[in-house]
């Protein structure tokens, strides 16, 4: 009984083992340029080593990000077809909209792969140079100080929102389409504030015509040496932005070992790392039950914050 049960796995397992021999499909959500670009095509050129197979970084942009994870959720469950999604298509859109799959039960985390840490910045000719002074001032003016963002429903909003139920202040919100946007009005006075990523804000910062006031993520980053989270003001304020590897549900758990260990492998290694750093993004490769943990977390985490705020599809 015991060998025909060992011979019986052996046999479920040889498609999943075969189907890895092929090319590996890495769908990015989003259309070329970016963070999730960038990070999904640095992540590609280093696997074939590893993994022994070609791997084809692929955009399949569209809905937020919902059409490429989608293709992912309906993908033969075999390692041959992941995708590195952001958190907006996994934990936000389906509380805000109906979406074609569901993120809980029709994906398979591989690993978490990148934080990209959102800053909160202001335009350097006003006078609060600090988060504390800011949030002061705030309270002082409960509605006129203006803070752009990426777009109504993105992680930089939600980041402004979430600041607001935290904090207990009444900062409005401005969508701009893009973060490009949002800086040009910052530097030149429109707005008050951005919440933005490092990547965005970097040379405005550099020029002088902007300063950080804080970070919004969970925990300090080597990206941005001394600069405060907005947790050091507003305890346990924490909205971290990031990008993660995922599979089809039902692939084999050897090959999403084999994914994970591959994929750790590329993020830990220097050159890589360094790289990453540089885009203003923080590898944060770990095991596929952390990021399955975490991912649960998240999507309940923004499952309440859009109840609270009352977030509506545009």
């Amino acid at each position: 009984m015991k060998r025909r049960t060992i011979l019986a796995a052996s046999l479920l397992a040889a498609p999943a083992v075969r189907a890895q021999d092929r090319a590996i499909r890495l769908i990015i959500p989003f259309a070329p340029g970016g963070a999730a670009d960038n990070t999904a095509r640095t992540i590609a050129r280093h696997l074939p080593p590893l993994l022994s197979v070609p791997v084809v970084a692929e955009n399949r942009p569209g809905g937020n990000g919902m059409i490429g994870v989608d293709a992912v959720a309906k993908a033969a469950p075999d390692g041959t077809t992941i995708v590195l999604s952001a958190l907006g298509a996994l934990v936000v859109n389906p509380h805000i909209m109906r979406t074609p799959y569901d993120p809980l039960t029709d994906l398979a985390p591989v690993t978490l792969a990148v934080r990209n840490p959102l800053v909160l910045v202001a335009n350097a000719a006003q006078p609060a140079r600090t988060m504390a002074a800011m949030l002061a001032l705030a309270r002082a003016k409960p509605g006129e100080l203006a803070v752009g963002s990426s777009g109504t429903g993105s992680t930089n909003h939600l980041a402004i929102e979430l600041l607001n139920l935290m904090a207990n202040v009444r900062l409005t919100h401005v969508p701009y389409r893009g973060e490009g946007p949002a800086m040009t009005d910052l530097v030149g006075g429109q707005i008050a504030m951005v919440m933005t990523t490092i990547v965005a804000a970097r040379g405005h910062i550099e020029g002088g015509r902007a300063i950080v006031l804080a970070t919004a993520a969970s925990a300090p980053t080597p990206i941005l040496p001394g600069v405060p989270t907005i947790a050091e003001t507003v305890p346990g304020y924490a909205s971290d932005a990031w990008l993660g590897v995922l599979a089809p549900a039902r692939t084999p758990q050897p090959v999403l070992a084999r994914l994970n260990a591959a994929i750790g492998e590329v993020l830990r290694q220097p050159e890589v790392a360094a790289q990453l750093r540089q885009q203003g993004s923080d590898p944060a490769p770990g095991t596929a039950e952390d990021f399955a943990a975490y991912l649960r977390a998240e999507y309940e985490k923004y499952g309440r914050l859009v109840r609270q705020v009352d977030l509506k599809p545009e």
